[in-house]
């Protein structure tokens, strides 16, 4: 239930009143409608007290609808005015909208009510929480910094350039240098701390992520301040910004010298007392599995993560009880997996753990095996992370990227408007006057020409203007829904170019979720824009579709295709973008070759994310 809704209704009859409140009813409101006679009535009811909505009956052509909407538009109400018209007088409902009515909607289908009405209480709701919002995400945004800082773990991230944007505290001992001279610069500024060649391999395995947008690691022994050998498990993984875009490289480095010295084959007495003293020390759980599964020896941490009293209590029992039972087969083939001699150790796999009074938590686990000089395993060894607070962080993260792109729509959608109402009309009242002062200078050639080159200047600003409206935050996504605006959005693009297109559906585009709706039209834009630009295409087909629980959006083009590798390169921005914006509302974004010839763009998103989206009948 949406709550009450408080309606001023002007001049309806019963029966359309009727309609109204049945079809808001069945949109989930409780409409409270009072009605009023006249124009006059409705600014006298305007006065005594607040209202939601004013619908307003068009249904003759002396109403007087023009004349409410001046009186409307003189008074300082926030209200949606919405038109109710009949086919006889919709030529009048939509001269009311140019004078300043929101919307207006047949009554011969009305079901564009609940949509209209609902948009505009969400957009006030929208303002009011912007401020919390953003007080939310810099909140936020000091928390993640807080941890990252203060991990064991050294972490650096790199733009584009090869420039640090960011070194934690760790990192910062690691190189002995302060943050600020660090940032702005590359990594040569540290290749003291390691030998040549693994300076060499830190930086080529960082390059390879750049290039190739893909994560790699890299074992890097070196020698700390201490003289002591380390091993760091350097991970570099491509990141994006807010907008989707490639920004560069974040280097994840791990000190793994107790986990190398544990699988060190020719030295096992030493590596199992190293194993002994490292891992009683370390904040994860470390377990050592015999033959069968069974837990050998486990160190305190494995106690305190799965809820035991000490790690004694762990041992001689079967690791996968440690194991949620769904995952307990995955796990046990990874087991098998790493005692086998074709395989290395197993890395960052993700399952679901088990404490000792039942409850679950998310964890990371890294199996590996240790072997005696012969290569035979003599057990295995498997590292348990919680990851409970990472798993909450990277939902937190995913949610403030899904706040700022809200923020910019809602931003954009101010400026649209803004643009709209204030340059737009400003243009109009200068047109207007140089078609007057052009009328003023018969006789006088030269200043009329001047005059009407003027006017010309000042017609083709106007137009700019409505476009530069349009692409910011186009109207008819807002007032008529998803389907209504891919096909106006559509018929542009036809226009535009001269690629012929053709769309389909059997979906109402006006019951979706307003964040699935605006994702799905931002990728429809950037796919249409890379067949205008790339493609090379004469003809367009577009569907979308709800079946089998899934929202499928399609554009396919008979142009020249697209390579793999321009799928996969960094410098393909807007596809990158296209993808972000499908995942941030849970669903997936695909580009393949068109069985026919060209390009297929799909998104599919889940039915649940798309609020109410219902086939017609």
């Amino acid at each position: 239930m949406r709550g009450t809704l408080r309606i001023l209704g002007v001049g309806l009859s019963e029966a359309d009143a009727q309609l109204v409140s049945d079809e808001l009813r069945r949109a989930g409101y409780a409409p409270e409608l009072t009605q009023t006679g006249s124009p006059r009535e409705m600014l006298a009811a305007l006065e005594r007290e607040g209202w939601d909505v004013i619908l307003y009956a068009c249904d003759r052509a002396d109403c007087g609808v023009i004349e409410a909407v001046r009186l409307f538009k003189a008074t300082s109400c926030d209200v949606p005015f919405i038109v109710l018209t009949h086919e006889a007088t919709q030529e009048l409902a939509a001269a009311a909208v140019k004078e300043g009515a929101y919307d207006y909607i047949a009554l011969e289908n009305p079901r564009r009510l609940p949509v209209t009405v609902g948009a505009e209480i969400e957009r006030a709701e929208i303002r009011r929480e912007r401020e919390s919002a953003r007080r939310a995400l810099a909140e936020s945004e000091a928390k993640y910094r807080s941890v990252v800082d203060n991990s064991a773990d050294t972490i650096a991230r790199v733009d584009l350039n090869g420039r640090f944007l960011f070194v934690n505290r760790t990192f910062r001992q690691l190189a002995h240098m302060r943050e600020e001279d660090l940032i702005g610069d590359g990594p040569e500024l540290i290749q003291f701390a390691f030998a040549p060649d693994v300076y060499g391999r830190m930086v080529e395995a960082v390059a390879r992520a750049m290039q190739e947008q893909t994560q790699t690691e890299v074992e890097l022994p070196f020698t700390d301040a201490a003289g002591n050998e380390v091993c760091i498990l350097q991970t570099a993984y491509p990141w994006y910004n807010a907008e989707g875009e490639f920004g560069g490289v974040e280097i994840l480095g791990r000190n793994i010298t107790d986990l190398k010295r544990l699988q060190d084959r020719d030295k096992r007495a030493a590596a199992r007392q190293a194993a002994g003293d490292a891992v009683a020390s370390m904040i994860d759980g470390v377990a050592v599995l015999d033959a069968e599964g069974t837990i050998t020896e486990a160190n305190p941490a494995l106690a305190d993560i799965h809820g035991y009293g000490s790690a004694a209590d762990l041992v001689g029992k079967p690791f996968l009880q440690c194991v949620g039972t769904e995952e307990a087969d995955k796990v046990m083939a990874k087991l098998r997996e790493t005692a086998s001699t074709e395989n290395g150790p197993i890395r960052d796999l993700e399952t679901v753990s088990v404490r000792k009074d039942g409850s679950t938590f998310p964890a990371m686990l890294n199996i590996s095996s240790l072997r005696d000089a012969q290569g035979r395993v003599m057990a295995g060894i498997v590292v348990v992370r919680d990851i409970t607070e990472a798993k909450r962080a990277q939902e937190q993260l995913r949610q403030l990227a899904v706040r700022l792109q809200n923020a910019r729509e809602e931003e954009r959608e101010r400026v649209s408007q803004e643009i709209h109402d204030e340059l737009g009309q400003t243009l109009t009242v200068v047109r207007l006057g140089l078609d007057w002062l052009t009328g003023k200078l018969a006789g006088q050639d030269r200043l009329r020409a001047k005059a009407q080159s003027m006017m010309e200047l000042a017609a083709g600003a106007i137009q700019k203007v409505k476009q530069i409206s349009t692409e910011l935050r186009p109207a008819m996504l807002s007032h008529a829904g998803l389907v209504p605006a891919l096909e106006w959005h559509l018929k542009e693009f036809e226009h535009n170019t001269g690629i012929s297109s053709e769309f389909e559906t059997e979906i109402e585009g006006d019951s979706f979720d307003n964040t699935v709706s605006l994702a799905l039209f931002r990728i429809f834009q950037e796919a249409l824009t890379n067949v205008a630009r790339h493609a090379e295409a004469t003809r367009l087909r577009v569907s979308l579709h709800l079946r089998e629980g899934m929202l499928r959006l399609e554009v396919a083009d008979n142009g020249k295709g697209i390579a793999e590798a321009s799928v996969q390169s960094f410098e393909s921005f807007g596809l990158l973008g296209m993808k972000e914006r499908a995942a941030a509302v849970g669903g997936q974004f695909h580009v393949e070759p068109n069985p026919g010839g060209g390009t297929l763009v799909s998104v599919s998103i889940p039915a649940d994310q798309a609020e109410g989206g219902k086939p017609r009948a």
